[in-house]
């Protein structure tokens, strides 16, 4: 079973971007702290009565991608040999919960890579 490191964020500014989180986390944490997968949430899944976190009610990578933040950054550079192409599809099959386009210059590490 794959394991990936996932962080669900209730943002106070809709203009904050995954790429900017994961900057700035770059400078805070190690490389392999730092979430593969940043989900915008509406709000935190409290229970009502305990006040704790209903972690079983945060959405799923997988059920609801529709949540995965982009991390709106400069568009993918297209590969340009038959190398470069089975490499990034291999990439796109490794890191399937990633829903941007992944270029040649793109660094693993930024696409959830450790």
């Amino acid at each position: 079973e794959d394991r990936i490191l996932v962080a669900w964020l209730v943002l106070s500014n809709p203009t904050t971007t995954a790429g900017d989180i994961r900057e700035y986390l770059k400078g805070e944490l190690p490389h392999f702290m730092i979430p593969n997968v940043f989900m915008k949430i509406p709000s935190l899944p409290i229970h009502p009565v305990s006040g704790k976190l209903e972690r079983k009610q945060l959405p799923s990578t997988i059920d609801q991608p529709e949540f995965i933040m982009k991390l709106h950054r400069a568009p993918a550079r297209l590969p340009r040999t038959d190398d470069e192409k089975r490499l990034i599809d291999i990439i796109t099959q490794v890191f399937h919960e990633y829903n941007d386009p992944i270029g040649v210059d793109d660094n693993l590490n930024d696409i959830g890579g450790t």
